[in-house]
Parts: structure tokens; sequence; C-alpha cells
């Protein structure tokens, strides 16, 4: 399956050196990258980083069969598939560093990079951006509920399987990297309630985390202000876990 991905690269890029990656995970996921403005891209390539912007399997504008391509409804093997390839691309152009990977993204963002980290420990850090983890707890608070029970055959009461089987939260064990996790005070999309339970989890399995909870926003990060702490707590998170910069 061929998968369509934009590098941003920072301002004074260099072929000749080696940069950190910071995969940036769309949201949707039923929506796509394209040829257009994007503040935060911007903003984290300037800060010296090259950005990865991975249309994965599920996103729009490639056809019914790639928007319908994740095996059993979004998050699933396909889509995780997709953003591994998407590193490996990024990885095989020589320019960014196999040791300073890291990953982000908001509401379908946040729910592959949940997804992710629980099936990979190639990334340093993470941060899981209003994200859904249970698929079970999630559907009937959200206040798009159809979302949860259009992507599974069988709603929860009838059988959970396949709502635990695409759930994060069943592979908190296994996560490695350390993950942040964001969320405005007044998301209903992805309700709060996701959040606190990925960071308890997390907390409970000893991985290293943080909540952040922004006041007086909702389903993403409007506020200018806010929209500038999001990026600059972002970045503080995986200076933290940057080889680089531990050597410095």
């Amino acid at each position: 399956t061929a998968v369509q991905q934009w590098l941003a690269l920072p301002p004074d890029f260099d072929p000749g050196k080696q940069y950190p990656l910071i995969v940036w995970l769309h949201g949707g996921p039923y929506s796509a990258y394209g040829q257009y403005y994007q503040e935060t891209v911007d903003y984290l390539a300037a800060k010296g980083n090259v950005v990865a912007l991975i249309n994965y399997r599920s996103t729009t504008g490639y056809g019914t069969d790639f928007a319908n391509g994740s095996t059993g409804g979004f998050p699933a093997r396909e889509d995780f598939d997709d953003v591994m390839a998407g590193v490996d691309a990024a990885l095989a152009e020589g320019y960014v560093d196999p040791n300073r990977l890291f990953v982000a993204g908001c509401s379908a963002g946040g729910i592959e990079t949940a997804w992710v980290v629980g099936k990979s420990a190639r990334f340093k850090a993470a941060v899981a951006m209003c994200p859904n983890v249970n698929q079970i707890s999630a559907a009937p608070p959200s206040d798009c509920p159809i979302w949860g029970f259009r992507h599974r055959a069988k709603p929860f009461w009838e059988d959970p399987t396949e709502w635990l089987e695409h759930s994060s939260i069943m592979n908190v064990g296994k996560v490695k990297t350390p993950t942040a996790v964001f969320v405005g005070e007044n998301d209903t999309g992805t309700p709060v309630s996701q959040s606190v339970e990925f960071y308890i989890a997390l907390k409970w399995a000893g991985v290293p985390t943080r909540l952040v909870l922004f006041k007086d926003e909702g389903h993403w990060f409007y506020k200018p202000v806010n929209k500038i702490r999001m990026i600059e707590y972002m970045l503080d998170w995986f200076r933290q876990y940057d080889p680089a910069l531990k050597q410095q």
C-alpha cells in the first residue's frame, strides 16, 4: 500500500547533519495532511526538528478502501505499520538521527500515539493529546458516540472482544516510552476521563508520565497562549529524554 508523507525541515536545514524526528500524527482519523499551513508544524521545525506528517491508513483522500483500511476499525495494525514505515522512510533520507525519535498527536493523533507506544519502543518520548484509550468507556460519554459504535461489528455489551482489541489501555503493560498526556479541561469529544484513565494506568505500570490539563479548552487547543504552551510543554517533555541533550 502506497502511503504519502511530508517531511517539514528546519529553516537552516543542512542535509549533512542529523536532526531529531517528531512524528506529528493528524486527527480524525478521517482527515489528511496536504498543501496547507500548520502553525504547530512550522513551530516544531523552527526549533530544529524534522517533522513527519504521515497520511496513515484511515486517512481520507485516497479512496474508500484506504479510508477503511484499518482492519477491525481504527486504531489497528495497518495504521501502526504505516507510521513505522514513515519513520523508516525518514531515516532512509540520512538526515534523521535514529536515536532521537519522538511521536505526538491530538484526537485521533493522540489515539494513534497511545497505540504506537504500546506496540513499539523505538521512540524516546511521546505525548498523547486528547486520546481515547478505552473504546468501551470512551464511547458513551463522548459527544460523538457513533464514532465508537460504528467502528465495531457489535456493541460491547454483546461482544467486547473488538472493543478491547483496539483499546490502547490494554497494552499499557508493554509501554516502555515515557508518555505525557495533554487534554483540555472541557473536552467532550475525547472525554477528559480517558486522559486520566491513561495517565493513571501508565503510573501503575511504572512508565514515566505527566498529565497536563489545559484550562478553558475543549477538544484541541485553540487559544494562542495555550497553543504555544502545548508546543513548548511537548518540546520540554521531549528534551528530558533526548539523548543528545543529556550529553550536553
